[in-house]
C-alpha cells in the first residue's frame, strides 16, 4: 500500500489543561484512512520521505499539534513531529529520515499543543515513504 499513508488525528481540548508533548493529553492511536485501523504494518523496508501535517480540508492547521510516532505498541515513541514544521505550503518543511523494517507496526498518537479555549481542530498526518536505502 505505501508509499502514502494518511494518520486522521481528532484533536483534543480540555479546559484548565496544559497540554504538553510528553504529558498530553493523547488522542489515539489514530486510524490509517486507508485500512481503517489504528496502526499500520509495513509491509517493506522504508523511509520517511515527506510529511505534512494539515486540516482534512487540506489547509495548515491554525493550532499546534505533536505527533508520536511509536514502533510496537503505542509507548515505544521514536520520533515526534511538529505540525508547525509541517506545513505543506513550505519547502521547508523539517522531516526526520526515519527509518522503518518490514513487519514494524506503526503507531501515531497526536496531541493538541493549545490551551486557547478555541476548541478541538482534526487534523491529517500524510507519512510518504521512499523504499529504504543505506543501512
Amino acid at each position: 500500500m505505501l508509499p502514502t499513508i494518511h494518520f486522521n488525528d481528532a484533536g483534543y481540548y480540555a479546559a484548565g489543561v496544559t497540554p504538553t508533548i510528553y504529558g498530553g493529553p493523547f488522542v489515539g492511536p489514530d486510524t490509517v484512512q486507508e485500512t481503517n485501523l489504528a496502526f499500520y504494518d509495513m509491509d517493506r523496508d522504508v523511509t520517511v520521505q515527506d510529511a505534512i501535517a494539515s486540516v482534512s480540508g487540506g489547509a495548515a492547521p491554525t493550532y499546534a499539534h505533536a505527533y508520536l510516532l511509536a514502533v510496537g505498541d503505542v509507548n515505544n515513541v521514536c520520533a515526534v513531529l511538529i505540525s508547525g514544521e509541517l506545513l505543506g505550503n513550505s519547502v521547508q518543511r523539517s522531516v526526520p529520515a526515519l527509518k522503518f523494517k518490514k513487519g514494524e507496526r506503526l503507531f501515531v498518537r497526536g496531541v493538541q499543543l493549545t490551551n486557547s479555549g478555541a476548541g478541538v481542530e482534526a487534523t491529517v498526518l500524510m507519512l510518504r515513504f521512499a523504499p529504504k536505502t543505506g543501512t
